[in-house]
């Protein structure tokens, strides 16, 4: 997947756009900033990590002092799953928007008006 950083995944009702990094690969994808679009121009984002990338995130911490030592994670708009990839992802998002959470699991986002 090197250097196709943007993924738009069209859902039937819903674009989910994903911003990867130019190194992740999809079947290991276990952190990615996501952007749900809606026809109306509606707009929701979240940060997806795994349980194992939450982890890695506050060992870093530890080492670097920040959240008080690692102590602590803190992010208004951070969707935890235990197992990651692209595939899982979309699954995740696709359920979410299935069962109308969405629009609570996800931070809002101004509209798109374009």
């Amino acid at each position: 997947m090197a250097n196709d950083a943007l993924r738009r995944i069209d859902l039937g009702g819903a674009v989910l756009t994903l911003f990867l990094g130019v190194e992740d690969d999809e079947a290991t994808l276990d952190s990615v900033d996501a952007l749900v679009t809606y026809p109306d121009g509606s707009r929701f984002a979240a940060t997806i990590l795994t349980l194992a990338a939450l982890d890695k995130v506050m060992r870093g911490h530890e080492a670097t002092g920040e959240c008080l030592g690692g102590r602590y994670f803190q992010s208004h708009d951070l969707v935890v799953m235990r197992r990651g990839g692209l595939d899982e992802i979309v699954e995740l998002v696709r359920k979410l928007i299935e069962k109308d959470e969405l629009r609570h699991t996800f931070a809002g986002l101004e509209p798109d008006l374009d």
